[in-house]
């Protein structure tokens, strides 16, 4: 509804009153994900210390690497591709270093790549990014989780996009997941990009109006995907 300091409002409240730290780090996330929703993302990544704070207190390493993970996520957004690496790379440190199951010290060995391959798109750096991309590939092929393959096309279609190649940017994404409202908006970018702007436009209005629980993703793009939805030409 464009209302962030009603909804930041209602989240304060929320927090409050919370009965647990649980309660807490929901009230967080939520405003972690209005803050970015209007474009104020030195806030958001304000919420999201809070919330690692949360989980540092009580040494919930799961807790902090998903913070580690959504700090890293905004610093690519905002620009900041060195300081998301580090976030990262604290992420795999402590993953690593921790009693966590083997499955999920895979996982963080595997998602490492796909995280890097967004700092490596940031900086333009489409060699690394590429790198990355095969080795994130080879290891979903090899763990056949569907997830992880969407994610593969996901990064191919993000490098193809990059470089302009909007067939074979198209191509990737429609086998990447169409769950995450960010593989929408960059659709609606690769058709733009080939000219075609009523499909540009289609794609744009679905991931503007994708309205899922609260999430980063979302956020990121919904202001966006709106004005190319209500553009002209």
């Amino acid at each position: 509804m464009g209302k962030p300091e009603e909804a930041a409002a209602e989240l304060r409240a929320l927090s409050d009153k919370a009965r647990s730290d649980g309660d807490r780090r929901t009230a967080l996330f939520a405003m972690t994900v209005v803050q970015a929703d209007a474009g104020r993302l030195d806030k958001a990544l304000e919420e999201v210390e809070k919330q690692y704070a949360l989980g540092e207190k009580i040494g919930d390493v799961a807790a902090m690497t998903g913070d580690l993970q959504l700090k890293g996520n905004i610093l690519v957004e905002m620009g900041k591709y060195d300081e998301a690496k580090a976030e990262f790379d604290k992420l795999l440190k402590m993953t690593e270093e921790s009693t966590l199951s083997p499955e999920i010290k895979n996982n963080a060995r595997l998602f490492h790549h796909y995280n890097l391959v967004t700092v490596a798109l940031g900086k333009k750096d489409f060699a690394a990014a590429k790198a990355g991309a095969e080795a994130f590939r080879k290891g979903a092929e090899v763990s056949k989780n569907p997830n992880q393959l969407r994610q593969a096309h996901e990064l191919a279609g993000m490098i193809a996009l990059a470089e302009k190649d909007y067939d074979k940017a198209i191509a990737e994404l429609q086998q990447a997941s169409q769950q995450n409202p960010q593989n929408l908006y960059r659709l609606s970018q690769a058709y733009q990009g080939k000219g075609d702007n009523a499909k540009a436009k289609e794609f744009a209005a679905r991931a503007a109006g994708f309205n899922s629980l609260p999430q980063l993703n979302y956020a990121f793009v919904r202001t966006k995907a709106r004005k190319l939805a209500s553009s002209s030409g």
